[in-house]
């Protein structure tokens, strides 16, 4: 057989068949060059399994083409790991005749050379005996083309081994990887899934997702998963970064459930936008935790609306004083009077005078230690509301809260609001508060309190208010403010 040229081979014909399968297997690959389809078309099984590994490079890749189905099943190991990228699509729809064990054979450059077309043909048994050191020839144009079984029969261990190049072509087809096998594929090759593959997968694959592998999602991948993100468990969804929550789309938002709520962290929640924090659920908002509500910004605080009577009472405390500086007023309105019980001096302090206003009536609600950090804007901006104050509550206000009475409220004081002022709110009283006070308010004084008021609160003191003080109120004026009365003021007493 050696002196056989490659036209020789060639000038066979119909002959080659005459040919042992070890005389066949003598032939170099030289020789080979010379056969040509219509031999091919005519080897025996016999001679195709003799094949040798030396032998492949002179057959080329429309004689593989002619092979018949019998001669695909029988060719040799050592003829498949010596298979080209061309010969391999040469092998056209025979690529389904090749035995699962011939096929785990072939190098990621062979398997690189597959069409669209032959992976389609493709086995669930042929795929399943792949190995991962054939995962790199696996191209993301051919998986997207298997068929659902051949694609669910992908072992962890070829999962494992896909970049996210390939993961990101599967497209639909996504919804067809085995629900038990999905968790093998890594962070980083999640990261090629785009919305079309996340939107495809069923709730069975979601749950089966790791915090890990839920991490390497883009914000576009998660986007897709839409209204099936319900079925990523609370564990799980701790994985997500703030960035990628970011990408959380208000329906995604809105479905997300208390396990997922509950897990978020101090870390996450910053990544969600004040306008998905308004699409959260009540239940949602009711088990975030103190961590989570600690990190809450003045832009996302503004995004609970009304929902904001859905935090819960004992994590309310939580929120920050730069926080509930973005309160606004119609948020401030709808603070149950349980929420405002449990609300600090610092936390009071921080509301602007627009979200103090927003209080209204409820102010009442507020603790001792609340009322006693709001600031004369703010007791301003709340108006006649102060005036619903009780006499231990009023007493809570501080001197520099008190600045900020306004006159309607001054005049709206009971006796026993009056009466209860201390010294310090006393002295601390404005020239236009002095002025604000009736009749009521002037007799309700006591005499301890007549002589704490200053010389320059006793001078902007009217002859008419001068007038309805009493004996008893007189006769506690001391000298110094005597001494400051004008012949008007004495006139009317």
């Amino acid at each position: 057989m050696a002196g056989l040229t490659s036209a020789d081979v060639g000038a066979l014909g119909a002959n080659i068949v005459d040919l042992a399968p070890t005389a066949f297997a003598a032939l170099t690959s030289s020789q080979l060059t010379g056969l040509n389809t219509a031999e091919a078309a005519l080897l025996t099984s016999a001679q195709a399994a003799a094949i040798v590994s030396s032998q492949m490079a002179g057959i080329s890749s429309a004689d593989m083409g002619q092979l018949s189905t019998t001669d695909v099943t029988t060719l040799s190991t050592g003829a498949m790991t010596a298979l080209s990228s061309a010969q391999m699509a040469g092998l056209g729809a025979n690529i389904a005749d090749l035995s699962t064990t011939t096929l785990s054979l072939v190098t990621t450059a062979a398997l690189a050379g597959m069409t669209t077309a032959q992976a389609a043909d493709l086995t669930a048994a042929q795929t399943a005996a792949l190995v991962s050191q054939q995962a790199a020839g696996l191209t993301s144009a051919n998986l997207a083309n298997y068929t659902s079984a051949a694609l669910g029969a992908l072992t962890t261990s070829v999962l494992a081994a896909l970049n996210s190049v390939q993961i990101g072509g599967l497209g639909a087809n996504a919804a067809n990887l085995a629900a038990a096998n999905i968790t093998a594929i890594t962070s980083a090759a999640m990261a090629g899934l785009t919305s079309l593959e996340t939107s495809a997968l069923s709730t069975g694959q979601i749950s089966n997702l790791t915090s890990t592998q839920l991490a390497g999602l883009t914000t576009a991948g998660l986007s897709g998963l839409g209204a099936n993100i319900t079925a990523i468990g609370g564990t799980a969804f701790a994985g997500f970064t703030s960035a990628q929550l970011a990408g959380l789309t208000t329906t995604e938002a809105a479905d997300l459930t208390t396990a997922q709520a509950s897990v978020l962290s101090a870390a996450q929640i910053k990544g969600i936008t004040s306008a998905n924090i308004g699409q959260l659920a009540t239940a949602d908002i009711s088990v975030l935790s103190t961590a989570a509500l600690a990190a809450i910004s003045s832009t996302q605080i503004q995004g609970f609306g009304s929902n904001i009577a859905d935090i819960a009472t004992a994590s309310l405390s939580a929120l920050t004083s730069s926080s509930l500086a973005g309160l606004t007023s119609a948020e401030a309105s709808n603070l149950s009077t349980q929420q405002l019980t449990v609300l600090s001096s610092a936390q009071i302090a921080a509301l602007t005078s627009a979200a103090a206003a927003g209080l209204g009536a409820s102010v009442t609600a507020l603790s001792t230690a609340g009322l006693s950090g709001l600031t004369s804007t703010q007791i301003t901006a709340l108006d006649v509301n102060i005036g619903g104050l009780s006499t231990m509550q009023f007493i809570a206000l501080t001197t520099q809260a008190i600045k900020g009475l306004t006159s309607a409220t001054i005049a709206g004081l009971s006796t026993a609001q009056t009466t209860a002022l201390t010294t310090g709110q006393i002295t601390a009283l404005t020239g236009v508060e002095i002025s604000a006070l009736g009749s009521t308010q002037i007799t309700a004084l006591t005499s301890t309190q007549i002589p704490v008021l200053t010389t320059q609160e006793i001078t902007e003191l009217s002859p008419t208010q001068i007038g309805y003080l009493t004996g008893s109120q007189i006769s506690s004026l001391t000298n110094a403010q005597l001494s400051v009365f004008t012949s008007a003021q004495i006139n009317a007493l």
